[in-house]
């Protein structure tokens, strides 16, 4: 669980399904920019137990923060739209920025559009 951020054609973002971003249109956009890639898989540690994720369409965005530090996000395509848990402001404005070239929608879980 947590607080997602989805870049979705339709809205109610939970029916993107209906209008789906089709897997051929995200990789475009992830070839196309250099600061996003494939990674196929997300790991994260828990006290002592590890998550592994799986899906061909997670991605990973690399940004510099002011304070001239590199982060990492993971953008994970899956139903028709792109999820991102817990974007900050330079990651949602990326995700406007893919949302323009998808002509889609940045909204969060509880409906509020960005």
């Amino acid at each position: 669980m947590g607080y997602d951020v989805h870049i979705t054609k339709i809205k109610p973002w939970f029916r993107s399904m209906s209008s789906p971003i089709t897997e051929i249109e995200w990789r475009t956009i992830v070839s196309h920019d250099t600061n996003i890639h494939f990674v196929n898989e997300l790991e994260k540690s828990f006290d002592s137990s590890k998550l592994h994720y799986y899906n061909n369409g997670i991605a990973v965005l690399s940004y510099t923060e002011d304070e001239g530090k590199t982060t990492q996000t993971y953008l994970d395509f899956r139903d028709g739209r792109i999820v991102v848990k817990y974007p900050d402001a330079k990651v949602i404005q990326k995700m406007k920025q893919i949302a323009l070239l998808l002509n889609a929608y940045v909204i969060g879980d509880e409906g509020e559009e960005y």
